[in-house]
């Protein structure tokens, strides 16, 4: 049987691997943006979840010395996920958001300089070039990218018509939202 959850965990993996070698992550690797503990488990961190339970697992990280550190950047997957199976054939539709740590004081213009740019649309290019190359999924249309709907996020928290006016994280954060993402994938048993 396949999971979704794994599937994506697996283009996540592939995404690290990437990530972790570009000459721009390394920058900002060596000057403490990002924070690299151990080999065993390297950014971005995956998680999958509703969004009060990953903001209470990352809640209960930043409360140990070593696991705060390992929170972000994160590649998050919402669930409930929608799947309609046909025949055998399963079409998802995906929420995903891309996050990363903020400074609450920065206006709009710093975290795009310092978060957006350098941190998350290199993750999010890297994550859609992954889902199409880790094999085993397609999608209509244009077969470069799925459908979907990106969002920009500066302090990521409850939408309101006016911008974010709380945020069930406790970190403030910065993130990208990949929404409606369609994908298709035959089911193996």
């Amino acid at each position: 049987m396949n999971y979704i959850v794994d599937d994506i965990g697996r283009v996540v993996d592939r995404v690290r691997d990437r990530w972790l070698m570009l000459p721009a992550t390394q920058a900002l690797i060596n000057s403490g943006v990002i924070i690299v503990n151990d080999e065993e488990d390297e950014p971005p961190y995956y998680m999958y979840g509703h969004r009060k339970e990953i903001a209470n697992r990352l809640n209960l990280k930043g409360k140990d010395s070593i696991e705060k550190f390992k929170r972000y950047p994160l590649i998050a997957l919402r669930l409930d996920i929608p799947e309609r199976v046909v025949g055998l054939v399963s079409h998802f539709t995906l929420n995903i958001a891309i996050i990363h740590a903020t400074k609450i004081k920065y206006t709009a213009e710093e975290r795009y300089t310092n978060v957006f740019k350098p941190i998350l649309y290199p993750l999010y290019e890297l994550f859609m070039e992954e889902l199409r190359n880790t094999g085993g999924f397609w999608w209509t249309g244009n077969q470069e990218r799925p459908e979907h709907t990106k969002i920009d996020r500066p302090y990521y928290g409850t939408p309101s018509t006016e911008g974010n006016n709380k945020s069930i994280f406790a970190d403030p954060l910065d993130a990208i939202e990949i929404i409606d993402l369609r994908i298709s994938k035959f089911n193996k048993c």
